[in-house]
């Protein structure tokens, strides 16, 4: 696991994942961690999301930490990215992370 050590570029902007993990087979999962949020931080964390267009990106999503729409807001991340998001009430839990970063690792240049 390393911290913030794949950049994804997206043209005049660049998402980097708070951590890439690999797996002794070579597949990797990128992690996201979506915490405190405004709506307009939400609106920009969805469209570089779409942009960057990652099958092996997990966001990981504190439920209760939103303000503005707060529940809502969170729920546009699971509709925008079904199967790919986890949500949390107030810290994950590292067995279910690991989990869906298994589901989510790929071999790079998949």
């Amino acid at each position: 696991m390393a911290r913030e050590v794949t950049p994804v570029d997206l043209g005049e902007e660049v998402l980097l994942p708070d951590f890439t993990l690999q797996h002794e087979d070579g597949r990797e999962a990128l992690v996201e961690i979506v915490g405190f949020w405004a709506p307009e931080y939400l609106e920009r964390k969805i469209r570089k999301v779409r942009e960057a267009g990652l099958e092996n990106l997990l966001l990981v999503v504190y439920r209760d930490l939103g303000v503005g729409g707060g529940k809502k807001d969170g729920d546009a991340l699971e509709r925008a990215f079904p199967g790919r998001v986890l949500r949390f009430p107030r810290k994950p839990v590292i067995r279910d992370v690991m989990a869906a970063v298994q589901e989510a690792a790929i071999r790079p240049g998949r």
